[in-house]
């Protein structure tokens, strides 16, 4: 007689990792760190690489929140179809992890550039005189201001749903 073959994934090496400690608050505490190195930010590679960073970690917060039961996948999805800064920031996080969308969350799939803005202008480049924007559905959405509205819109449901986004440091 055969023997099947467990389906389930081998336990982890340890009951406990130091990246699920503070739950989805650890990955708020992330989510913030980077939007603060994505502000502070003004050379182009660093922009470029915080941002990548920001809006991966900021969108993945949903698989923390439901994998925690912290809200439901009709309160996300709501939340989603609500915010056209959530549906942008899915978008890319996963256009960098798969370079092109299938099934983009909003009518197309939408286009990062970089944007001349005049010296002073901007955040990086030449005299600070460029920018990062994201054009989707014939707007264009300046990605520090989007960052900034992702992360806002994230906390507001948290915080209506009776949560407590302060995070506890560890040691």
């Amino acid at each position: 007689m055969a023997t099947r073959k467990s389906t389930s994934p081998p336990p982890p090496e340890l009951p406990w990792s130091w990246h699920t400690s503070l739950g989805w608050r650890g990955q708020l505490k992330r989510i913030r760190r980077w939007q603060l190195r994505l502000r502070a930010a003004h050379d182009i590679r660093d922009a470029e690489d915080y941002m990548y960073a920001f809006f991966q970690l900021c969108y993945h917060l949903r698989d923390w929140l439901l994998s925690e039961k912290v809200l439901s996948e009709s309160e996300v999805e709501q939340l989603f179809k609500r915010n056209v800064e959530l549906r942008l920031c899915g978008d890319l996080a996963n256009a960098i992890k798969h370079r092109k969308l299938n099934r983009p969350k909003q009518p197309r799939e939408p286009s990062l550039a970089r944007e001349y803005c005049g010296a002073g202008g901007g955040w990086f480049g030449p005299a600070r005189s460029e920018t990062f924007t994201v054009l989707s559905d014939g707007r264009s959405f300046e990605v520090r201001s989007l960052a900034d509205k992702c992360l806002a819109v994230w906390e507001g449901a948290l915080r209506k749903h009776g949560l407590d986004t302060a995070c506890p440091e560890i040691s």
